[in-house]
């Protein structure tokens, strides 16, 4: 194999490889699920096997370590020490995994795929997907559909399109992030008339794509992001007058759709007229704030807000858990701290850096378009556009947390930070021979935790959903949650599950509560933050009439979860069967109080708990 021609059939498999890894994580819903994202996983295990190859056949390969990497190292780092650390083992895996798959692509294209010609078909293959995307997000809008391939999408989505996704957000957040890269190229880029008009036709779906969304925070990060580019437009003589031209369009063309879509006029007028103290969005919010402030520096571990929330529930927010505090900054601090925002910040800086040594050596003062032109320039000033509408998005949604939004994010900041090879002194590595077997041994270790991973999550995935297939207490139930446990010993839910089997037993008169005591007991260990596991202990020693240590475990789902209607009530129950009327009492009323209707045991017992309060007072009475 020779050295050139080797390195390139090389290369092209590598670019397929990880063109088809994008396009299955907007193909499959967003990439989000545990199936899908195994998937994703298997592509970039395929995509680290591959690198391998061009390290050893590339006779003097040349890798470029921007600031961009560099940070990414060290954030990298800092997730790797908070998963180490993590209250909750089995989420912080998740998490770190992801970002691991997420920086492992950026460095991929940054190492082996930085030449122009890569970039053009990889930045082909995810907008004809996008097109894709919109073109169905369209039929959806105008067909009134509520599904999502063969997925039914929640209803409170309906008359929105959302494409290949499941949440309208993220296809919104996707095209605002493609859209000035789209213009950019149809009006600074280098090519034939062909491809200009099909990157405006792209542009245009886009839009379309867009409009049938009807997201506010996109069509407000699509703005933000057009703007930005607008502004690069104009301080390039040659595309002056066109830019102010296209934003005046913008404008006029955002307000017709706008007034026109009565999906969209209805959620902006609701965003006017509602109260920030009643919108769950801003409610999460200031849970996260909350979060965050009590774990100022290193935040409460990764991913872990979701799991952590019910402690910091609003009480106008029941039986809900966010996953995500849909504002990425907030998240960040509630997860990371202020050391994890800082390396994020610092990444960010590095890629704007980047952005303005490429716009030094790249912009072109004539004042005549072909010869102001570039691909270069135009694939840079796209990228830095589009990262600027990820970031507007972000202080909306959660975007950030689906994968084929990360993944498009990642190639756009490889974009930018490769702006940097041109440097012929400072960011490039030649590795030796030790240097090529330290770079084969990372990238075989992460290639083949991604396929374990991945091979163990679907694995586990379908164990759980059969025993949701069959009937809670059957031994066929039991049998897919001890084997999922056993694929996975470190997934708290599972052995809660397993524990509400045998507590569901012990409740027929069943010798089980043992068994049940030492689930509970594991499900504590793997995830001390589930206020249904002291709950249900709670419950399991009431049932076998062993009551000495139940008051501390019903304390503990009381501070776990403070204010969350069920779990008030469940505990008036507990308090009911201890016969402490006046704490049943109390929590009962504290249930009723966070919702009065479909509460059925606080409704029902808080008069009994009552009633008989009061024949406990007239028997002590002399």
């Amino acid at each position: 194999m020779s050295e050139e021609r080797g390195p390139r059939k090389i290369e092209w498999a590598l670019l397929a490889v990880m063109a088809a890894m994008a396009s299955t994580a907007v193909l499959a819903t967003g990439g989000f699920r545990i199936v899908d994202f195994a998937i994703i996983e298997y592509f970039m295990a395929a995509a680290l096997g591959i690198s391998i190859l061009r390290v050893w056949f590339h006779q003097e390969p040349v890798f470029h370590l921007s600031p961009v990497f560099w940070a990414m190292a060290v954030f990298v780092l800092y997730v790797t020490i908070r998963f180490a650390l993590a209250d909750i083992h089995y989420v912080a895996e998740e998490e770190w995994t992801r970002m691991m798959l997420y920086v492992a692509f950026f460095i991929l294209f940054t190492f082996h795929l930085f030449r122009p010609q890569y970039t053009h078909a990889l930045l082909l293959t995810v907008a004809v997907v996008a097109v894709g995307s919109s073109l169905y997000a369209a039929y959806q809008y105008f067909t009134n559909s509520n599904k999502v391939w063969h997925f039914i999408r929640p209803e409170m989505f309906n008359r929105r399109g959302s494409g290949t996704f499941i949440n309208p957000n993220n296809l919104a957040g996707y095209v605002a992030v493609l859209l000035p890269m789209m213009i950019a190229v149809v009006m600074v880029a280098r090519v034939n008339i062909i491809t200009r008009c099909l990157a405006a036709y792209a542009g245009f779906m886009f839009l379309v794509g867009l409009g049938a969304t009807a997201s506010r925070g996109g069509i407000f990060a699509a703005g933000i992001g057009m703007i930005a580019l607008v502004v690069m437009l104009v301080r390039l003589p040659a595309f002056r007058m066109s830019a102010l031209i296209m934003l005046a369009v913008l404008l006029l063309g955002g307000f017709a759709v706008l007034s026109r879509a009565d999906v969209a006029q209805a959620r902006l007028q609701k965003m006017q007229s509602t109260n920030l103290e009643q919108d769950g969005r801003f409610l999460v919010w200031q849970s996260a704030e909350e979060m965050w402030r009590d774990h100022l520096w290193l935040g409460v571990g990764p991913g872990h807000y979701d799991s952590v929330f019910p402690q910091y529930r609003p009480e106008i927010l029941q039986q809900r858990k966010p996953l995500f505090a849909h504002n990425e900054y907030l998240n960040t601090l509630a997860d990371y701290g202020i050391v994890g925002a800082l390396l994020v910040l610092a990444a960010v800086v590095a890629a704007e850096l980047a952005f303005r040594y490429g716009w030094r050596n790249l912009k072109r003062e004539s004042t005549s378009r072909d010869g102001a032109r570039s691909n270069r320039l135009a694939l840079l000033m796209g990228g830095a556009a589009g990262i600027t509408a990820a970031l507007a998005h972000a202080l909306f949604d959660y975007n950030f947390h689906i994968p084929a939004y990360a993944l498009l994010l990642m190639f756009f900041t490889g974009i930018l930070a490769v702006a940097w090879r041109t440097d012929n002194t400072r960011w490039w590595w030649r590795p030796q021979l030790s240097g090529k077997a330290v770079l084969t041994a990372l990238s075989l270790a992460l290639a083949v935790w991604f396929g374990m991973h991945a091979h163990k999550r679907t694995k586990e995935a379908a164990l759980l959903a059969g025993a949701e297939r069959t009937k809670p207490g059957s031994p066929e139930h039991l049998q897919f949650l001890e084997a999922a446990f056993k694929v996975e010993p470190r997934n708290g839910f599972t052995a809660h599950a397993i524990g509400v089997h045998y507590m569901t037993l012990a409740a027929l008169n069943k010798p089980t509560e043992k068994d049940a005591l030492e689930w509970f007991a594991k499900a504590g260990q793997l995830d001390p933050h589930d206020s249904y596991v002291p709950l249900h202990q709670a419950v399991t020693h009431i049932l076998i009439n062993e009551t000495k240590d139940v008051k501390s475990y019903l304390d503990d789902a009381d501070r776990l979860n403070p204010k969350d209607y069920y779990t008030l009530a469940q505990i008036g129950w507990c308090y009911f069967r201890l016969m402490n009327y006046e704490e049943a009492i109390r929590y009962f009323e504290r249930s009723l109080r966070l919702r009065d209707y479909a509460n059925p045991t606080a409704t029902e017992l808080l008069p009994l708990s009552r009633e008989l309060l009061e024949q406990q007072r007239r028997l002590k009475q002399p």
